[in-house]
């Protein structure tokens, strides 16, 4: 049994059992009706049953899920979002998502893995995830007319009781999160819609006719503040979020806030997802270190 394998069965049980033994038929039934070939599972399945194929002679990525709202909330933000940001959505049904596939495809990770040392001590990765960040935020929207979450309702997790998580980190998170959603709120910054999990391996590499475009995949869709998407970028957190801050005109200590508040909701969603929050909790305690 995979990883994927073993995540499904622990994540949903039973169905996901019936899902796992199941999914041959439903993907020869979809490769039918879309007219697929030469479908693949990527090497690094992780949430979705990711598939390469082709539709004729277009280069297609196919993505299932048990969880049908999950797709359903990826294809309406895929809607949404500023192009070229994002890939082009070919057909959705429940479970399924059909696009066009990105070429090549490399995400900013393994980008900068191979550039020169040079290179790789510049400002060239956080530069690209900002002007990614800034095509992506360029349109506000009024939260009540649409039925993407909120960014509010989504720290409402930090507040329930996490016997697992450090009493002093939860607890200045939460006190941070009340604190500087007032501060967004009382300064009018408009609203966007987030992409909501902005790292460097949703972050893939397109080229056409000796053009580059870096596009986002994988997009939650979340209604928040533009300050709210940076933190999943940010590597170096000294460095980068002072690039982050003068890019976008931020309060240098209100990036560094956001970027503990952040890892800290993504530890109690690891914990909800029963996996390791170790990595988070590692990151937040250098955070931690530079709020003080």
């Amino acid at each position: 049994m995979n990883n994927f394998e073993q995540y499904i069965i622990k994540k949903y049980n039973y169905e996901g059992q019936k899902w796992l033994h199941n999914l041959p038929n439903v993907i020869s039934q979809m490769a039918d009706k879309y007219h697929l070939s030469n479908l693949k599972p990527v090497s690094n399945l992780s949430i979705n049953y990711v598939m390469t194929g082709q539709q004729k002679d277009l280069l297609v990525i196919v993505k299932l899920n048990l969880d049908h709202k999950d797709l359903k909330q990826e294809a309406m933000a895929l809607r949404n979002l500023p192009k070229p940001s994002v890939p082009k959505i070919i057909a959705e049904e429940d479970g399924m998502l059909l696009m066009e596939r990105i070429i090549p495809g490399m995400n900013l990770k393994e980008y900068m893995n191979i550039q020169t040392e040079e290179i790789k001590n510049s400002n060239k990765r956080i530069e690209i995830c900002c002007r990614l960040m800034e095509q992506i935020h360029k349109n506000h929207i009024e939260s009540n007319d649409c039925n993407f979450p909120r960014v509010e309702d989504q720290f409402a997790a930090l507040d329930r009781e996490w016997t697992d998580l450090p009493a002093l980190y939860l607890d200045s998170a939460r006190k941070l999160k009340n604190k500087l959603l007032k501060s967004l709120q009382e300064k009018q910054i408009p609203l966007v819609l987030l992409h909501g999990d902005l790292h460097y391996e949703n972050i893939l590499l397109a080229e056409s006719a000796n053009n580059q475009v870096w596009l986002a995949i994988d997009p939650k869709g979340v209604i928040g503040y533009p300050i709210n998407e940076v933190w999943a970028s940010i590597m170096d957190i000294e460095k980068d979020s002072i690039h982050i801050a003068e890019y976008f005109g931020f309060d240098l200590w209100e990036v560094r806030k956001w970027y503990f508040v952040h890892l800290m909701l993504a530890s109690c969603w690891s914990i909800e997802d029963k996996s390791n929050p170790e990595r988070f909790l590692n990151l937040a305690a250098v955070a931690f270190d530079f709020i003080q």
